[in-house]
């Protein structure tokens, strides 16, 4: 399921978020997007009420939801008159039918993403909204494959972030290609991310270089297998990442360097009489070596530095975990290679990649003479904002913060880098300009909405060693921190007709065709006439007379449903046929004559309506006969 949040919780969130909680507890979700699927299947019985419905396994004391579980529904509070117990285990997905309340209940386990099980994989589409959906959209992303310079060679595999493809190196992780379409997603999985070399290509004025790419991974080829290893894409959450001008809701968090290998290790830019260097030569994931700042911008409309060292800045919102309400560790960095000079190139606007706030551009390319006898360097990107959210309930990236110092030990960061889940660059779409820090960067408050399966299980304290704030779970402790949902429908049950409805649903009672010149698409051969009076009640009385009032036929109907067979039934009456078919002939059988004719409907307790009806008999054809 897309599980997504109402907003009313969302909003219950911020408060608690902007008072300094980082949980809210109980969490409601937007109707039909909950982790349960409730779907009304009759309108006429369903009935109002609130429900809980609670997983049930051997062992409600263990951490474990066994692949048999059942649910049992009762109603909210529990009063003891109902009871519900499912029909099958959750190992098998099943819909199933509450008949006394005119809803169904859809429950089955599903596998984590990686799986392999299915064609999708584990993949749920993310999504992008605004909480002002007249707002221009500013967020804005480079999706896997997109190429900035078509028919040049070395740049086909620029912004290749994954390897899932077939005859690629992960091919085997996603057989059928669903894990693969997240590289169109706003942010892509972390684990799903490839940092290594791509071979050699020719690039002219140059000779063979390796092939360079723009990508949030972590490059360093020998301690990002060691992060492969240790995070599993199991582990990919259920993120809402929220981008806003408020900044009672932002995030305190490390600011790194984005500047890849490419840069960082390339002769070509850090080499010769104007060496293009990083900000205190820092490498990818360090902390940017800028004093730290804090959410007040300065004369120069800089953030103004706040005295706690270094690398430290501020994250324009917030990310929040939809299926517990923990808040988490979410932070960003920027390649401070891109500054205002002109050995660079030509930026459309001042540079934005060395100034400790989250400002993206649309500016895709630097343009000069000699751009590209320089990669990776042409490719600004706005100056390359990396966004990266953790799995990690919020402290302001206490870990990240001790582990992405600058150290001889690349080891030190996986400590770190292992904790991201979600990682993606972020720019702005084309004409869009972020506000300015004084006025809280953002454009418009965005969401975006980052999804993958998740199984039923139980919600587990996680031990973070020296950073771990005690016990994190966010549940209530009910049913065993096992599964429990309480779900309420209002709204849905039938009323009675007041006379307003009653005088519209007489107005829909019809004679089709009308007029009738013949024939009708009713008749099965030359020998019937049909026309059909329609949407009629099932207690009334239908009277056909010629427009002098002479009677011809009458038809006293009293329908009542047939009752189905089978157990469980979703219905305890079929339809009623809603029309009735007069084959064009009197009380006697005799067929009638060419004509106009009023057709009278008394309905008792609801009204009556008069049809004129005008139809012309076509002659007997005894063909066949």
């Amino acid at each position: 399921n897309f599980i997504d949040l109402s907003d009313d919780t969302r909003a219950a969130l911020e408060n608690a978020f902007s008072s300094g909680q980082k949980t809210l507890g109980e969490l409601t979700y937007a109707e039909g997007r909950g982790p349960i699927n409730i779907q009304v299947f009759n309108p006429l019985d369903v009935r109002n009420g609130s429900f809980e419905l609670k997983f049930v396994d051997s062992d409600l004391t263990d951490d474990v939801v066994d692949q048999d579980a059942t649910w049992v529904m009762t109603l909210f509070p529990d009063d003891g008159s109902y009871r519900v117990v499912s029909e099958k285990s959750i190992d098998q997905l099943n819909e199933q039918i509450i008949r006394d309340y005119g809803f169904t209940v859809s429950i089955g386990q599903v596998s984590e993403p990686g799986a392999k099980d299915s064609r999708a994989n584990g993949y749920i589409p993310s999504e992008i909204s605004y909480e002002d959906e007249t707002a221009e959209p500013w967020y804005n992303f480079a999706p896997e494959g997109v190429d900035l310079l078509p028919g040049v060679g070395f740049d086909d595999r620029v912004f290749d972030y994954t390897s899932l493809n077939a005859g690629e190196i992960d091919a085997a992780l996603d057989p059928d290609g669903g894990l693969a379409q997240y590289g169109n997603s706003p942010l892509i999985p972390y684990y799903l991310l490839d940092w290594r070399s791509r071979g050699l290509v020719p690039v002219p004025g140059v000779g063979l270089i390796e092939a360079q790419f723009i990508t949030p991974v972590w490059t360093n080829n020998s301690a990002s297998g060691i992060v492969r290893s240790q995070l599993g894409i199991e582990s990919l959450n259920n993120v809402d990442v929220v981008f806003t001008s408020n900044k009672d809701l932002w995030s305190r968090c490390v600011v790194v360097e984005t500047a890849n290998r490419f840069y960082t290790e390339n002769t070509i830019l850090t080499g010769g009489e104007t060496p293009i260097l990083t900000e205190g030569r820092r490498k990818q994931f360090d902390l940017r070596a800028s004093e730290s700042v804090g959410k007040e911008a300065g004369p120069d409309g800089l953030p103004m530095p706040d005295g706690d060292g270094e690398g430290m800045g501020w994250f324009p919102g917030y990310a929040v975990d939809v299926e517990t309400g923990q808040r988490l560790n979410v932070f960003w960095g920027e390649n401070s290679i891109y500054r205002d000079s002109v050995a660079l190139g030509f930026f459309d606007e001042p540079a934005t990649g060395r100034d400790m706030m989250f400002n993206p551009s649309s500016q895709p390319l630097l343009t000069s003479d000699d751009a590209f006898t320089k990669l990776p360097l042409p490719y600004y990107l706005g100056g390359q904002h990396m966004v990266y959210v953790s799995k990690l309930p919020y402290d302001s990236c206490q870990i990240f913060r001790d582990n992405f110092k600058p150290s001889p030990s690349p080891l030190t960061k996986v400590k770190a880098v292992r904790e991201i889940t979600w990682a993606g660059l972020v720019a702005t779409q084309p004409d869009v300009q972020m506000l300015s820090y004084d006025e809280g960067l953002i454009p418009a408050d965005a969401v975006v909405k980052l999804r993958a399966n998740n199984p039923y299980q139980v919600e587990k304290d996680v031990d973070y060693g020296i950073y771990d704030t005690g016990d994190d779970r966010t549940g209530s402790g009910e049913n065993g921190y096992h599964p429990l949902y309480r779900f309420t429908i209002t709204g849905k049950e039938a009323t009675a007709l007041d006379q307003v409805q009653v005088n519209e649903a007489l107005d829909m009672i019809d004679v089709v065709p009308n007029p009738y010149y013949g024939f009708s698409d009713y008749e099965t051969s030359q020998f019937t006439n049909i026309v059909k009076i329609t949407n009629l009640p099932a207690k009334c009385v239908v009277s056909i007379y010629t427009l002098e009032g002479k009677f011809i036929r009458q038809y006293v109907r009293d329908e009542v449903g047939s009752v189905p067979e089978g157990n469980n039934r979703a219905l305890n009456r079929n339809q009623i046929n809603p029309a009735i078919e007069w084959d064009l002939r009197n009380n006697r059988g005799i067929p009638i004559a060419s004509g106009v004719y009023l057709i009278h409907v008394a309905a008792e307790g609801l009204g009556e309506r008069t049809l004129k009806w005008f139809g012309v008999n076509r002659e007997f054809d005894p063909s066949g006969l």
